[in-house]
């Protein structure tokens, strides 16, 4: 996606996701597009354009970006009204990637963390509460690893996640 904060044109990365008036673009990008004199031109990070805003980096949940990272970083999807945007954070050389939630309220959080602390207590039950990690045991409760989409009210959430038995499954989340 091509950006003009002051008329000439810079390059965020990829568009990945629209709200349904198109008033809201969501992506994310993997290149290195530093330029010093421009606050959007972030490393690895997702990010949300509106035309009031222009490009707001959203952060990453695990914190890590930059040249030294191998990864991916991408908001998916948003909500009609901008307020909700989920995504993943993939770190290649640690083999994870994280599904996570930024809403205009919180910032970025880990979409299972947002989930149990956010829904009702079964469901939260359902999903890992465990850090994970290539050298940590493996959670025996859902596990979401990236997101799809999200509906236009920002309530409900797809995605892929691990089931219980750790096999590839789609999720469906629906928050209050």
């Amino acid at each position: 996606m091509w950006y003009e904060p002051d008329g000439s044109p810079f390059f965020v990365g990829e568009a990945t996701g629209i709200s349904s008036d198109g008033s809201f673009v969501v992506g994310g990008n993997y290149g290195d597009n530093t330029d010093p004199t421009n606050p959007a031109a972030t490393l690895f990070e997702p990010w949300l354009w509106s035309e009031a805003t222009g490009v707001v980096p959203l952060g990453t949940i695990k914190g890590l970006r930059g040249a030294a990272v191998d990864g991916q970083h991408f908001a998916r999807d948003v909500s009609d009204d901008g307020r909700t945007v989920v995504g993943q954070d993939t770190l290649f050389q640690l083999g994870e990637q994280w599904a996570f939630i930024w809403t205009a309220q919180n910032g970025i959080d880990a979409l299972q963390n947002f989930v149990r602390e956010n829904t009702d207590p079964a469901t939260a039950a359902m999903l890992c509460d465990a850090e994970r990690s290539p050298i940590m045991p493996a959670c025996t409760n859902w596990d979401l690893w990236n997101t799809a989409a999200i509906s236009n009210d920002g309530k409900t959430i797809v995605g892929t996640g691990r089931n219980p038995d750790g096999l590839w499954e789609a999720f469906k989340v629906t928050l209050p």
